[in-house]
């Protein structure tokens, strides 16, 4: 008969972690990004405004995590991870909800060819307003939140409860390497899906992946991770409240008098009896599971000593005994207990600033990383988001298992931990610099290229002018369907002056190069140009960016599992769940809230030319790539310098106490003062 219990062990805890971590990462870091740009075409969003979707994520994460982590202080954390997982599943379902109740994708001309002289500008279809998909979206996005809200808060403090101190970095390594890896595969799926039509099988005859005008399906991602979502929920529902990892004892500390030092251990021991003075204890024989068992005083038979494991910097408490997380002791904390050495701990303050500079690059590029690569190398939808998925699978994931197996093979102290993240940050500064690599200027005439010298020089290079000589009385419409002819693109076949079509080829182009003014019959019949934008030349770059892109990953995520331990170990036990909401809010009310609405602006910022329809501004057809780069780079260079800043501070102020250069499982030494006396 099937035994519930067996598979509720810290290591099965570990697995559904594991897979929760990776679902949500999968969604929120991986197809959420990769299918920006579509949205934006489907529903004419600007970039401010998915930004802000992304925000309205935080907020509501902001809203509800002190209140998970207060609730994991005292309640059953598997449960409210259940819960959470199904909040997120509905989110999902909501995110899809658009495509099956909202308006359908349309977008201006269809099928109707727009070629010079043929008196035909095509329809213009305003659609239905986006507004309520916009609320849809963002009442998704709310939650979406709610879901993720107890992961990163009750994961971390419950796997620090329940496992060897020895063992729990590498447990954190497994789990944030899996929040790595999600958002690879979730590119990867959104690369795949973007190649197909958003209404399968009803594109239109003359549309294709790379066209400007396509909008992939990248919906079915998110059918895949609602399924995923009820399924993971399920095993946590078996989860007990869990107990404290019972490590293997030996005898406290006994003076020459048979008494028990006055220590830490003491105290947390004799938390309900309230002395602390030395005890007499007559006898300490080993019980058979290698634990210590006291026959009197006030330490419980055949449990374990409180103390072993080293207690937190700036507080009272130890890992086990009275007071901890609610379910350690019988002494319940109250709220200003448990926030109180929040406060007056500098090294907890400072890492917690610089994860929050590290979370507004982060959430900004992990929100906008594929389409400033679709913009900056002229690719379609689905090549940027398989490329960026292929980056981010060593980049992330290996810089998260390196942190954890550095610091786990090292056996790094606090302190160390704390060195470790300030070296990585200022490693990492140098790699910034690939940002401004990438492919020359999008060639397209009227804009950023003069047309053809022959027929009219006089146009500016900056600004949108794509009225000339050679297309003058063509009568064409304002909807871009660009063309390519010798290098150059053209914002139509009507505006580079093509009369005719054929099948995906346009002829009697008078506006292409080398055509004179007054070009004759034979001449016009070799100005031709292909449908779509001309093809990128620039391999060399995109190897070269996607080579510091790597490395930017790896050197940005291998400080996740050193900080997190820092987080940790920097605050009493009985604060932990708490402190780590207090921190996720403030990196999310400092970091990710602001992130994704200041870099959408900043991508605003740099658009060089913007969809008209119906006298609304759409979705912007081209970027500025200098001016892109430029701002990509700057809102990624400060942010690295403020949490280099940051984590040197946090390591530089250390508090000087026994526990801070303590290993993983090493005993405070004896006879010491405690290090973790109330401020």
């Amino acid at each position: 008969m099937l035994d519930i219990n067996e598979y509720c062990s810290p290591g099965w805890f570990l697995v559904f972690s594991c897979a929760y971590t990776f679902t949500q990462s999968f969604t929120m870091s991986g197809l959420f990004p990769a299918c920006i740009s579509s949205l934006e075409r489907q529903y004419n969003f600007t970039s401010l405004q998915t930004g802000m979707l992304s925000s309205a994520y935080d907020l509501a994460y902001i809203c509800v995590v002190l209140f998970v982590g207060y609730l994991g202080t005292h309640g059953n954390r598997p449960r409210i991870l259940s819960f959470g997982l199904l909040l997120f599943a509905m989110g999902c379902f909501l995110f899809i909800l658009p495509i099956y109740a909202g308006p359908k994708y349309t977008f201006s001309g269809g099928e109707d060819v727009d070629v010079c002289g043929d008196s035909l500008i095509p329809a213009v279809n305003c659609g239905e307003s986006s507004n309520g998909m916009f609320a849809v979206f963002s009442l998704s996005s709310i939650f979406l939140a709610f879901g993720s809200a107890p992961l990163y808060t009750l994961v971390p403090s419950h796997l620090d409860y329940i496992v060897n101190p020895l063992t729990l970095p590498k447990y954190l390594g497994y789990f944030y390497l899996f929040a790595a890896l999600g958002p690879a595969l979730g590119y990867l799926i959104a690369g795949a899906t973007l190649n197909i039509y958003v209404e399968p099988g009803k594109e239109p005859s003359d549309l294709q992946p790379g066209d400007s005008n396509w909008v992939g399906a990248w919906w079915i991602g998110w059918v895949i991770v609602t399924v995923i979502s009820v399924l993971v929920m399920i095993p946590f529902c078996f989860f007990h409240k869990g107990d404290p990892y019972n490590e293997t004892q030996t005898a406290p500390n006994i003076n020459s008098a048979g008494q028990i030092s006055d220590s830490k251990d003491l105290k947390l021991a004799n938390l309900e009896s309230g002395p602390t003075s030395p005890t007499t204890i007559p006898a300490v024989t080993p019980t058979a599971q290698g634990r210590t068992s006291l026959v009197e005083g006030n330490v419980r038979s055949d449990q374990p000593i409180p103390g072993n494991r080293s207690g937190a910097l700036g507080g009272e408490g130890g890992d086990g005994g009275g007071g901890g997380d609610g379910e350690r002791g019988e002494v319940q904390a109250t709220l200003w207990e448990l926030v109180k050495p929040l406060v007056t701990n500098f090294s907890f303050a400072m890492t917690t600033l610089g994860l929050t500079t590290e979370g507004f690059a982060v959430t900004g590029f992990s929100l906008f990383m594929a389409k400033s690569v679709e913009s900056s190398f002229v690719l379609s939808s689905s090549q940027a988001a398989l490329l960026v998925g292929i980056v981010i699978v060593p980049g992330a994931a290996g810089g998260i298992f390196f942190g954890g197996w550095l610091s786990n093979k090292l056996r790094l102290t606090p302190r160390q931990n704390a060195l470790m993240c300030w070296v990585v940050a200022l490693v990492a500064i140098p790699f910034l610099f690939g940002f401004f690599i990438g492919c020359d200027q999008y060639k397209l005439a009227g804009w950023t290229v003069p047309y053809n010298p022959d027929n009219d020089g006089s146009v500016s290079y900056n600004t949108p002018n794509f009225n000339a000589t050679c297309n003058a009385g063509c009568g064409c419409g304002y909807q871009y369907a660009p063309v390519c002819s010798n290098g150059i693109n053209y914002f139509s076949a009507c505006y580079a002056g093509c009369s005719y079509a054929e099948g995906e080829k346009y002829g009697n182009c008078t506006c292409v190069p080398s055509v004179p003014v007054n070009a004759s019959a034979v001449e016009l019949l070799g100005a031709m140009a292909t449908e779509g934008k001309c093809e990128s030349d620039c391999a060399a770059a995109l190897g070269g960016f996607l080579f510091l892109l790597l490395f930017i990953m790896f050197t940005t995520f291998t400080n996740n599992v050193p900080a997190a331990v820092v987080s940790l170990k920097t605050i009493p036990v009985q604060s932990r769940s708490i402190g780590i909401s207090a921190q996720q809010i403030f990196v999310r009310v400092l970091g990710s809230v602001p992130g994704p609405l200041i870099f959408g602006a900043s991508i605003d910022i740099a658009c060089g030319m913007w969809e008209e329809k119906c006298g609304e501004k759409g979705n912007c057809w081209e970027y500025e790539v200098q001016t892109l780069r430029r701002n990509l780079f700057l809102l990624s260079f400060f942010p690295k310098i403020a949490s280099f800043i940051s984590f040197f501070l946090a390591w530089w102020l250390f508090p000087n106490t026994p526990d801070s250069d303590l290993r993983p499982g090493d005993d405070i030494p004896p006879n010491t003062p405690n290090a973790n006396a109330d401020n």
